[in-house]
């Protein structure tokens, strides 16, 4: 996984995985990590990418456990192949360490060791149908806090790029976010209209390859839209792996921010645009102040906005008192509640709206 994200687009399994891992880190041992597996992925995927993320950001794994039986039922022959190789050959260093997870006393090593696998074990995978031990694994993982903050800072930032279309796609008929907007707003007020404000909604009700659900939930969420209570797989999808989709339990929020659109020449505005329109010169300060606010959450100094535009906060603060006039003149808006000032704090966007910024 490469947690970077930068613009390259993440599958909507990666999503389904980084988000159950902040907020539902277990307990995970024998549960064949069900909860945290996307659709169309198998237990050795999840357990490869938990790996990464390990190695780079110290997740703390424990209570390894391998199912045997479990191994067993759900791949017999592959099963009956590994126990025979322990049983015939006991000095064989393949069958040594195999049975390291049988006796269940291997450790996080032994699991990148598998992961790695040799070029003969590949093309026995791969040819003759073997399944590896770790479909049959499980552990605990728990997120310190300073590797849960980066998590969250780089998920926060990938979402703020599908929000601004900025993601760089393999394909070319993903929906822009304003179309994925528009469909999945008329969904949820179907689904407020006959269940309230809480209510599951499912992506078998979006059957588009264009749509991408999680995607939308996220950032629906970050936009201050919802709340996203839980994200899970339909129960019926695994006994069968058919038919899979993803359900996930939210709560409407009372108060939605109202949205406010700047661009990359300077052009604040809220719809529609041309009646609501502040434009401010590309290359000036007012333009550079409210996109370094936009593109910060809470309450920025007044010193951190002046040394980051290279101003004096005398000058910050005259032109953010001009921004706010501008701002009731052309957007009929309170200029003061869309940047709050705070003594000692210094200013941000108001929880009342948010700016999306395009480059």
């Amino acid at each position: 996984m490469n947690m970077k994200m930068e613009n390259q687009y993440k599958s909507e399994g990666e999503l389904y995985l980084l988000f159950n891992l902040l907020r539902n880190q277990g307990p995970h041992t024998a549960s064949f990590l069900m909860h945290l597996m996307p659709i169309g992925w198998d237990n050795e995927q999840v357990i490869g990418d938990v790996i990464a993320l390990t190695k780079e950001l110290g997740l703390k794994l424990s209570n390894f456990y391998f199912d045997p039986l479990l191994f067993e039922t759900a791949y017999p022959e592959s099963f009956e192949r590994t126990t025979k190789a322990i049983k015939e050959r006991p000095g064989d260093k393949n069958a040594k360490f195999q049975k390291r997870f049988f006796d269940n006393k291997f450790s996080a090593s032994d699991i990148e060791e598998e992961l790695k696998m040799t070029l003969d074990k590949t093309l026995d995978y791969i040819l003759g149908g073997q399944k590896s031990v770790l479909e049959a694994v499980s552990f605990d993982i728990a997120i310190p806090g300073p590797a849960k903050a980066k998590i969250e800072k780089r998920l926060r930032d990938y979402i703020e790029k599908f929000i601004r279309d900025e993601l760089v796609f393999n394909e070319k008929n993903i929906y822009t976010f304003e179309k994925h907007k528009k469909i999945f707003s008329g969904l949820i007020k179907k689904l407020q209209g006959d269940h309230g404000n809480e209510f599951v909604i499912s992506s078998a009700e979006l059957r588009d390859k264009k749509f991408l659900f999680i995607h939308c939930l996220l950032a629906f969420e970050q936009l201050g839209y919802l709340s996203l209570n839980t994200l899970r797989v339909n129960e019926d999808y695994w006994p069968s792996g058919k038919d899979g989709y993803y359900e996930a339990a939210v709560s409407l929020r009372s108060s939605i921010p109202a949205v406010l659109h700047l661009n990359s020449v300077g052009d604040l505005w809220r719809e529609p645009k041309e009646k609501f329109c502040y434009p401010m010169d590309e290359t000036s300060e007012r333009h550079k102040i409210v996109r370094y606010l936009a593109t910060h959450n809470g309450y920025q100094k007044t010193s951190d906005v002046a040394l980051a535009l290279e101003r004096g906060e005398q000058s910050i603060r005259r032109e953010i008192g001009k921004i706010r006039n501008n701002i009731k003149k052309y957007l009929e808006l309170d200029g003061a509640k869309v940047i709050e000032g705070r003594k000692e704090s210094g200013y941000r966007i108001g929880p009342q709206y948010k700016i999306i910024p395009k480059n």
